[in-house]
């Protein structure tokens, strides 16, 4: 998965992982809570047979900013 975020910021998320449906009725439960206090009106949503919610869990992740020189790179691999 790769996120930029703005390119007039010039930042890059990438993220390795897997990706799970939640079928789970006390996790679904829990996501929706969560989704629901953030998102005024997400509960309407939440018995639709149309969405699904996913989970990913990552590996692997490097968040990059172009634009200084060099580039500065955080990574779940370190510096």
């Amino acid at each position: 998965m790769v996120i930029g975020f703005s390119e007039e910021e010039w930042v890059e998320l990438q993220m390795e992982g897997e990706v799970y449906l939640v079928g789970d009725k006390e996790e679904l439960d829990k996501v929706w809570g969560t989704y629901a206090g953030k998102f005024a009106g997400a509960e309407k949503y939440k018995d639709s047979k149309d969405d699904v919610i996913l989970k990913f869990i990552p590996r692997w992740w490097r968040y990059t900013e172009f634009r200084p020189k060099p580039a500065r790179v955080i990574s779940s691999e370190g510096n």
